[in-house]
């Protein structure tokens, strides 16, 4: 559960001042039944200068390549996705290039990305508070939390 407006931006914010100069991929995953703070929280994230958000809860594999490529010189990289829809193509192929430190991406059949060795990539999972319910493909991203009331 969101315990405030900001609290993912306020974990995403942490994770990147902790790993961000790893250049590597980090995932947040939460899951909060009050569509109200979901909404607040992922506007904190977005209106955020410092990184480039693409919502790949809203977009299809082609558009999710596209927006990807459009990201390259970014320096931070968030992407939105939904715990319960399939990775697609583009942001699997954007993980294993990062995780093998390889800077050239096959995003589609037709389009490939050159990305800069030193963009850090945040994946949010939307209705993940467990690493089960985290797609299986996200996975095998090494840094993860999630966002869970304090006790």
């Amino acid at each position: 559960m969101l315990t405030s407006p900001t609290a993912l931006r306020d974990e995403l914010t942490g994770m990147a001042r902790d790993v961000g100069v790893l250049h590597t991929v980090g995932m947040v995953g939460f899951k909060d039944g009050d569509p109200r703070r979901v909404a607040d929280n992922l506007a904190a994230v977005t209106s955020e200068d410092r990184w480039l958000v693409i919502d790949g809860r809203t977009v299809d594999a082609d558009e999710m390549a596209r927006q990807i490529v459009a990201a390259r010189d970014a320096s931070e990289l968030v992407i939105l996705v939904d715990a319960s829809a399939p990775v697609g193509r583009p942001l699997a192929a954007l993980i294993k290039a990062i995780l093998d430190r390889r800077t050239v991406v096959d995003l589609t059949r037709s389009m490939q990305l050159q990305r800069a060795p030193s963009q850090s990539v945040y994946i949010i999972v939307v209705g993940a508070s467990t690493i089960e319910q985290v797609p299986e493909l996200l996975r095998q991203i090494p840094i993860c939390l999630f966002v869970r009331p304090k006790r």
